[in-house]
């Protein structure tokens, strides 16, 4: 579901937002060029109740997902993944630590997922299949 968030700003997801063309001024805030800046270099895939698998892609899915995290078992690694995600938020850590600190609590607590062959999604549909199955 696309959402309007306001005349210019578009979202479809929590990493994903586009604006659609208007005349850049000097000194301007742009939201894509922050998103592009929390995006994870690779995304971290970790499993969510018994079979579905989340896509962590950016530094917000990544703290949504610890906020949602059950407090009876959140521990040490928790914290520092907490920590480490937070700071970069706020631009005092590196996006590449936050989500190896993100990648080390999911394979602590048995919900990392290693995706070696490309995900359904993530695959353009081959010429004259249109992308949906018959």
């Amino acid at each position: 579901m696309i959402k309007k968030i306001s005349d210019h700003i578009f979202s479809w997801g929590r990493c994903h937002a586009w604006l659609r063309p208007v005349p850049k001024r000097q000194n301007s805030f742009y939201l894509e060029d922050l998103m592009n800046d929390r995006m994870f270099d690779k995304p971290v895939f970790v499993k969510n109740g018994r079979s579905l698998i989340e896509e962590i892609a950016c530094l917000e899915d990544a703290l949504e997902f610890l906020y949602e995290w059950p407090k009876s078992r959140r521990g040490p690694i928790y914290e520092t993944a907490m920590k480490a995600c937070q700071r970069a938020f706020e631009g005092d850590f590196s996006l590449s630590g936050a989500r190896e600190a993100f990648a080390t609590f999911a394979k602590s607590a048995n919900i990392f997922e290693e995706v070696t062959t490309p995900l359904p999604w993530m695959t353009a549909p081959k010429p004259g299949q249109g992308g949906i199955p018959a």
